[in-house]
């Protein structure tokens, strides 16, 4: 499967930062959260003493998506379950994980079975040993601002 942004930051970070898919500028720069949304999510996360260098950034999907509206899933369900599998490799890897914050509906639908952001955000679930919790994407709050809100709660 062609990678176009493959993760980046500390592996041995406690925390994980897992959004859906990169964008164009992700894709570009070739690392994940640099474009719009993650100058949005650094600058929510520096109140907290949270910045790059201290945790592993990654994407559920490691390739540019281009959503239909009418899509729920933007890519085939075979090539889903390479992803996930691939996500779930690359977390088993992190010998200090603890925590992981996970980004957007996609990616939610990696850690729970339901996957409807809006429903889970803000919540916190188990996920082999680790605590999740579920936001929605930073890249949703470029698009719409009135889920800021949303995303701050």
């Amino acid at each position: 499967m062609k990678v176009d942004c493959a993760a980046s930051g500390n592996v041995n970070a406690r925390i994980a930062i897992v959004s859906d898919y990169p964008g164009q500028t992700e894709v570009q720069l070739k690392m994940p959260q640099v474009g719009a949304g993650g100058r949005y999510l650094w600058e929510q996360l520096k109140p907290y003493g949270i910045s790059r260098n201290d945790v592993w950034v990654t994407n559920v999907i490691k390739r540019q998506v281009l959503e239909a509206d009418d899509s729920k899933s933007p890519v085939p369900t075979g090539e889903l379950q390479h992803w996930h599998s691939v996500l779930r490799w690359e977390l088993s890897q992190l010998p200090n994980l603890q925590i992981i914050l996970c980004l957007g509906a996609h990616a939610a639908r990696f850690f729970i079975a339901d996957g409807r952001i809006l429903r889970w955000r803000g919540s916190k679930v188990l996920w082999a040993d680790k605590q999740v919790f579920i936001g929605v994407n930073p890249a949703l709050i470029i698009r719409e601002p009135k889920w800021d809100i949303v995303f701050r709660i």
